[in-house]
């Protein structure tokens, strides 16, 4: 890959990362002044940071409790991916049961 197709790739990936940060930044504009909905200051509160510990606390006392029904799950649905992605593709998945 020569350097002006370089340059042009790294410009690309900035340009995308700018363009998301605008939009984020107009919607959440939009949102404040035409429907009133303060989602900055949904995010400062106490009460999300209360939401937050609720869920962490949740995660990690359960996650104890159903660890291996969760690691099971989560393995099942990566082989099922893979399983979907190499039908398409048109090569054979290797599944580990």
């Amino acid at each position: 890959m020569n350097t002006i197709n370089k340059n042009k790739l790294i410009r690309n990936k900035n340009s995308g990362f700018i363009q998301i940060t605008i939009i984020i930044v107009g919607i959440l504009v939009v949102l404040k002044y035409v429907y009133d909905i303060d989602v900055i200051g949904f995010l400062t509160t106490g009460k999300f940071r209360e939401y937050i510990d609720m869920i962490y606390g949740f995660v990690t006392t359960n996650f104890d409790k159903y660890n291996e029904l969760i690691v099971n799950w989560w393995n099942s649905s990566i082989n099922f991916i893979k399983n979907l992605l190499s039908r398409q593709t048109g090569g054979g998945a290797e599944t580990e049961l």
